[in-house]
């Protein structure tokens, strides 16, 4: 066979072919360039949305960044205070523990005087502070100079009267309370002689 023959369309002279045919690839790389134009759209779209997202990720991480050293330093300042806390702490222990030391120094003894008179004694090493005393259940009419927050030193004695009545027994026993001991001691009474 010999060289190709032009194509020829019935009823077009060879011009409207040509000019059909320029047409057609002019429509074709129109539609090319279409689908380009599409592409880098839709890439540029997407990188901008990649950025937009990136950009809102970096804001939000440093949101949380901020919120983090927010919770670090106020959970520094809650640990310091929990220290202070556990610091005061241990000091009134300490303090209560040498309250109690000192109140174990301390002991009690009635001793009679004469008539309804009795004295109440700090027979301990200690100074008492803060000493009341207290006949539970006895009318306080029958009761006299009883401590109230006294101050008694090693060896003294506070008097006090504690009387009887008719229907109304002289207790056995006296209670206690001074600085460091709150549960009361019972302290027996003694005979009249």
């Amino acid at each position: 066979m010999s060289a190709a023959a032009p194509m020829y369309c019935p009823g077009m002279t060879p011009r409207e072919v040509l000019d059909t045919a320029q047409l057609i690839a002019a429509f074709g790389a129109l539609a090319v360039s279409l689908a380009a134009l599409w592409l880098v759209y839709r890439r540029t779209n997407a990188a901008s949305r990649t950025a937009r997202d990136a950009q809102d990720a970096a804001g939000r991480s440093a949101m949380a960044a901020e919120a983090s050293a927010e919770a670090a330093r106020q959970s520094a300042e809650e640990s310091r205070r929990s220290n202070d806390l556990i610091e005061q702490q241990h000091q009134r222990e300490a303090a209560a523990a040498a309250e109690r030391r000192r109140a174990n120094k301390v002991g009690w003894r009635v001793e009679y005087r004469r008539g309804d008179g009795y004295d109440l004694r700090n027979i301990g090493t200690e100074t008492a502070l803060e000493v009341t005393a207290s006949a539970a259940g006895h009318p306080a009419a029958l009761m006299r100079d009883m401590p109230d927050r006294a101050t008694i030193q090693p060896g003294e004695a506070h008097p006090f009267v504690l009387q009887a009545a008719w229907q109304v027994p002289r207790p056995s026993q006296i209670e206690v309370v001074w600085k460091g001991r709150d549960d009361p001691l019972s302290v027996p009474m003694p005979p009249k002689h």
